[in-house]
C-alpha cells in the first residue's frame, strides 16, 4: 500500500514537516527536540481521539507569506492530499488543540488553522511550564472553537484574522495573570471576544471587531484606533474568490491607524495589501499586455484590521494569443480553477520580478483563507498551460519569479504544461524559484529548447525524458548554476541526437538518475546523492 501523506507518530524527535508532503495527526502526538515547519506543509487531523500536536523544545517556523503551514481537518480535500475516509465536507472541530507549546518561547509566521477545538495553546497547568513569550504573526484562524488559549503571561498576535471563531481568546486557569498584546486584528462572528479565569488585559491596536456576541464594556487598552460594530454591512468586499476580508472600495478604515506599531509589522506590510485583486477569468489578450502591481502595498499610515499577503490578479482560463504579456516589478498573479494562463499561436509570457521584488505566481489557496474545491480532486492544474498546436509555438520567459506550492497532489503543482502534445518554441527561467513542483518535461515536436539558470528548486519532482521512441522528439535542455535542494530529478537522456548540458549545479540530497548516453556534465556539486559523472 502505498500513502500520499504521513501519519505523525507520538514521541517523534526532531520532526521536519516538510512542503512537499501532507501529514496526518490520528490522535495525541508529542514532538521534542526540534521541530520545523517548512513553508506549504499541510497537517490534517482525525475528529476522534483527541488528536493534537503538543511540540516540546524548540520550533523552527520556516514560512513566508505565500507559503504558509496549513493546518486543518481530515475532510478539507482544498488542500494537500486526500486522506483515505475523507469525507470531503468539513463540520464541526477536528484538532483538540491544533498546536500545544507547552514550554519554552515561540516565533510562528504565516499559518492557517481551521476546524480546531483550540487552534493554539501557549504553555500548561503546571506554573513550571509557561515558557514565554510568544508571538503569532500573520495568521488566519477559521471556523475554530478558540482561537488561542495562553497559560504563558504574556503573547502577542500580529495581523491576524479570525473568521467564525466563537472565542477569540481565552486565558484559562488561576496560575498568573496574561497580556495579549494584538495588533492588525479582524474578528468577523465571535460570540467571546476573550474568556478567562484570571487577570487579562487585552492591548488592540489597528484592529476591528464585528458581529462579536459578548464585548467587554473596555476591551482594549489603546487610543481609538480601533473599530466595533454589531455587524460587517459594507466593510468588507464582496468575497473575491475564497477571500472575504478585504477592505471594501473608498472604505474610510484605510489610512486610519496609528503608525505605533512593531517594527517588524511595519516591514512586512511592503509586500501585503487590504486592497482587493482584479479577476481575469475566461478572457483572452490579444494586443501586448503589461501586467504591474495594483493591490496597494501598505507602506503609508496603515489601514485598520488584516492584511493580506498582496495578490495582484486572480486568473482562470486566460488565453493568450498573438500577444506579449509582461508581468513585472513585483506582481503577484494566483491562479484558481485548472488552469490560469493558456498560451496559444504567437504567445510570448514574459516575467520579470526584480530580485528585491520578486514576481509571485501560485495558486490561491495559500492567501485566501476560505476552502473552497475549484477543480475536482486528482485534475492536473497547471499555473501555465499551452495548446496542443500553435503557429508560431508559445514561448516563456522568467526571471526573478518565485512559484511555491502547498504539499497538494503532484498534479495540483505544475508550474508550466508540457506534457502530451504541448510545446513551447523555448522555455527559459533565470533567478527564479520553485517550492514543492512537480515538472514532468517532453518534447513533443522537435526544435524545442530549456534553459535552467541560477535558480532554487525545493523538494521538486521533476523528469525530463529524450526517448527514442515514437511521440518523443529531441530538444536541447541546459542547466547552469541551479541549486536542487532535496526531492527527485529524472535526466531521461537516451537520444543523444541534440545536446543536453548540465554544468556547475548543485544537487543537494536529491534522488537523481540519469539516461542510458553521457551528458555534457561537469563543474556540478553532489551532497548526499550519486554523481551524474563529469
Amino acid at each position: 500500500m502505498v500513502l500520499d501523506y504521513t501519519v505523525v507518530l507520538n514521541g517523534t524527535n526532531n520532526m521536519a514537516f516538510q512542503s512537499d508532503t501532507t501529514y496526518y495527526v490520528t490522535g495525541p502526538c508529542s514532538l521534542s527536540g526540534v521541530t520545523q515547519l517548512e513553508g506549504g506543509a499541510v497537517v490534517k487531523y482525525a475528529s476522534t481521539n483527541n488528536s493534537q500536536l503538543t511540540v516540546f523544545g524548540t520550533i523552527k517556523c520556516l514560512t513566508t507569506p505565500y507559503s504558509p503551514v496549513i493546518l486543518t481537518a481530515i475532510d478539507d480535500d482544498t488542500v494537500g492530499q486526500h486522506i483515505s475516509g475523507s469525507s470531503g465536507s468539513p463540520s464541526g472541530y477536528y484538532a483538540a488543540t491544533a498546536l500545544s507549546i507547552p514550554d519554552n518561547t515561540s516565533q510562528l509566521k504565516n499559518l492557517r488553522i481551521s476546524r480546531a477545538g483550540t487552534g493554539i495553546q501557549y504553555g500548561g497547568s503546571s506554573s513550571t511550564n509557561n515558557g514565554w513569550p510568544h508571538c503569532l504573526t500573520h495568521v488566519q484562524m477559521v471556523n475554530c472553537g478558540t482561537g488561542v488559549s495562553s497559560y504563558s503571561p504574556v503573547f502577542c498576535v500580529r495581523n491576524g484574522l479570525f473568521y467564525n471563531v466563537s472565542t477569540v481568546l481565552s486565558a484559562p486557569g488561576t496560575i498568573t495573570n496574561v497580556t495579549a498584546n494584538c495588533e492588525h486584528v479582524t474578528v468577523d462572528n465571535a460570540t467571546w471576544l476573550y474568556t478567562t479565569q484570571r487577570a487579562f488585559t487585552l492591548n488592540l491596536t489597528n484592529s476591528l471587531l464585528y458581529g462579536v456576541g459578548n464585548l467587554p464594556s473596555t476591551p482594549y487598552n489603546g487610543g481609538n484606533d480601533s473599530a466595533y460594530s454589531a455587524g460587517t454591512a459594507g466593510v468588507f468586499e464582496v468575497p473575491v474568490v475564497c477571500g472575504s476580508h478585504y477592505l471594501a472600495a473608498g472604505s474610510g478604515l484605510r489610512n486610519a491607524g496609528t503608525t505605533n506599531i512593531s517594527y517588524d509589522l511595519q516591514v512586512d506590510f511592503g509586500s501585503f495589501t487590504t486592497f482587493p485583486p482584479l479577476i481575469y477569468s475566461n478572457v483572452t489578450i490579444a494586443a501586448n499586455t503589461v501586467w504591474v502591481p495594483q493591490a496597494q502595498r501598505d507602506t503609508d499610515v496603515p489601514d485598520l484590521g488584516y492584511h493580506y499577503p498582496a495578490l495582484d490578479y486572480l486568473v482562470t482560463s486566460c488565453q493568450l494569443t498573438n500577444a506579449t504579456l509582461l508581468a513585472t516589478n513585483g506582481v503577484a498573479l494566483g491562479v484558481y480553477g485548472g488552469q490560469g494562463l493558456n498560451l496559444q499561436c504567437g504567445a510570448v509570457l514574459v516575467s520579470q520580478g526584480r530580485p528585491e521584488f520578486m514576481n509571485e505566481l501560485l495558486r490561491y489557496e495559500p492567501v485566501q483563507e476560505l476552502p473552497a474545491a475549484w477543480a475536482s480532486g486528482g485534475s492536473a492544474h497547471y499555473l501555465v498551460g499551452a495548446v496542443a498546436t500553435a503557429s508560431p509555438l508559445p514561448v516563456v520567459r522568467m526571471r526573478f519569479t518565485d512559484m511555491p506550492f502547498l504539499a497538494d497532489p503532484v498534479t495540483s503543482r505544475t508550474p508550466i504544461e508540457l506534457v502530451g502534445s504541448v510545446v513551447l518554441g523555448s522555455l527559459a527561467l533565470t533567478d527564479c524559484s520553485l517550492r514543492s513542483p512537480s515538472m514532468d518535461f517532453y518534447a513533443a515536436a522537435s526544435g524545442m529548447t530549456m534553459s535552467l539558470t541560477n535558480n532554487l528548486i525545493q523538494r521538486g519532482s521533476v523528469t525530463w525524458y529524450q526517448e527514442a521512441i515514437p511521440g518523443y522528439y529531441p530538444f536541447t535542455l541546459n542547466l547552469y548554476h541551479n541549486l536542487f535542494w532535496h526531492g527527485s530529478l529524472s535526466l531521461n537522456y537516451r537520444d543523444p541526437s541534440t545536446t543536453w548540458t548540465v554544468a556547475d549545479n548543485l544537487f543537494d540530497t536529491v534522488n537523481l538518475s540519469g539516461g542510458s548516453y553521457q551528458m555534457n556534465a561537469s563543474h556540478n556539486g553532489y551532497m548526499g546523492t550519486g554523481s551524474l559523472g563529469g
